[in-house]
């Protein structure tokens, strides 16, 4: 009878502990998809920045840190509503920067109403949604985040904002709760934080997934003492120099300062709810730095340009357990696969019309396997230097004058050096690449002038 008994006890506890791993396997993680605006690849001192950021240095040796990863645009429109879809914006109606000012014409652009955005494929499988930040997809009401699949949103439309008063560049109160505007107080990089820390603390007990979209360490550049500047009705860009107290440079680095503090306090209340092991943290920039102020070295370029410093941003990814830490990856990686990624690792089913520009990273990620060949594409249409390439360690660059750059990044990081002429195969190659391409997502639909 005692052999009975034993034998199913430990019969119990075997299919106990099956069960076990087969629930940690299957369990949904959470979401912490944290995104900088306007900070440069060597702002971070993980790329060798000047500026201290300590949480996020322990974030890179946590997890896996990216030495080739490029945004889809240069600029901050394009470039989220990219990662919000995971394909090239021009196929959801974002071309370039959406425009504070309602008498430009490029005021009026928006998401497509028909995107599907990953927050939105999340929620058919049980996530709370949420985010905090900077939308810049859309300012009419019906181009609000609540219609993208976003269950909560607090923050502001526009590309940017007093980070004191909440005013935007056309001189707009722009802070909102949902589709309603709201008197929410604080240092926009506190509030945002802040928001973040009460919506994990609230969604604990099911799976989330929370964009945390940053205005630092973009203009206006004010810190977190600083005071307000702009005031309804009147529009204006930067702190007037009579309200300035430090230099820019001096301010960006306690903007600075104050992003790498608030990316430590999320990682911390994920620490003391239990969460960390269960979640994955994704860390990255919307777009290159603006070079007056940011460092994006040792790349060639800034913010706005189809050089590497205008795409490449610092990138990290975390999730204890399942990602191993330390790891530093050289492959090329785009935010486009954000979202395939996310979907692959919460086990959430592809929407059926759905055809990602992006690729899962999920075997790079878990298993260390190296990621299919492929290319990338910038477009800057009405810019002198008009489009980009990227494939391995190859850059071609395109003038609206029809000179062709090539740029072997393998020895020629900082794209000085044009070896075009040296090979014509591989520049005519890149060019019929683009060129499919930019028939492909059709941009000439947007310039058609």
């Amino acid at each position: 009878m005692k052999i009975c008994i034993k034998i199913v006890f430990t019969a119990v506890c075997v299919s106990l502990l099956q069960w076990h791993a087969f629930a940690q396997k299957n369990q949904q993680p959470n979401i912490v998809l944290i995104v900088a605006d306007d900070l440069g690849y060597a702002d971070v001192a993980f790329n060798k920045g000047s500026i201290p950021t300590p949480c996020l240095n322990r974030l890179a040796a946590d997890g896996i840190r990216f030495n080739d990863f490029h945004t889809s645009g240069a600029v901050c429109s394009p470039t989220r509503a990219g990662l919000m879809t995971g394909v090239y914006q021009y196929r959801v109606g974002v071309p370039g920067v959406i425009v504070a000012r309602k008498e430009h014409p490029e005021h009026h652009r928006a998401l497509s109403a028909d995107a599907i955005t990953f927050p939105q494929t999340l929620k058919t499988r049980g996530y709370r949604t949420a985010l905090f930040g900077k939308w810049h997809l859309g300012y009419d009401t019906k181009s609000n985040p609540m219609h993208f699949g976003f269950d909560e949103f607090k923050g502001y439309l526009s590309g940017q904002v007093d980070y004191h008063s909440h005013i935007d560049l056309a001189g707009t109160f722009d802070w909102w709760n949902g589709l309603q505007k709201s008197k929410d107080s604080g240092y926009t990089t506190h509030l945002i934080t802040r928001q973040t820390i009460d919506f994990i603390k609230a969604n604990r007990q099911q799976p989330f997934c929370v964009v945390i979209s940053h205005q630092a360490v973009h203009n206006p550049y004010q810190g977190p003492e600083d005071r307000a500047f702009r005031q309804e009705g009147i529009s204006t860009d930067e702190v007037p120099r009579a309200q300035q107290v430090r230099t820019k440079k001096a301010t960006f680095a306690l903007m600075m300062q104050e992003l790498d503090k608030s990316v430590g306090q999320v990682r911390q209340v994920l620490k003391e709810t239990g969460l960390e092991n269960n979640t994955i943290v994704i860390f990255i920039s919307d777009n290159g730095g603006v070079p007056a102020v940011s460092s994006n070295a040792p790349f060639r370029g800034g913010k706005g340009t189809v050089f590497e410093g205008g795409h490449r941003v610092p990138a990290v990814i975390t999730w204890p357990g399942h990602i191993r830490a330390g790891q530093v990856s050289d492959a090329l990686v785009s935010s486009l696969d954000l979202m395939p990624t996310i979907l692959e690792l919460t086990h959430t089913p592809y929407p059926a019309s759905w055809r990602p520009d992006g690729m899962s990273l999920a075997p790079l990620l878990l298993q260390q396997k190296p990621l299919p060949a492929r290319m990338l594409f910038w477009n800057n249409e009405r810019a002198k230097f008009q489009y980009g390439v990227r494939r391995e360690h190859w850059k071609l660059v395109g003038t609206q004058e029809g000179e062709t750059l090539l740029f072997n990044l393998a020895d020629n990081t900082g794209e000085q050096e044009n070896v075009a002429p040296a090979h014509p195969d591989i520049v005519k190659a890149l060019q019929q690449a683009y060129l499919s391409w930019k028939e492909d997502v059709n941009v000439a639909q947007y310039f058609k002038d």
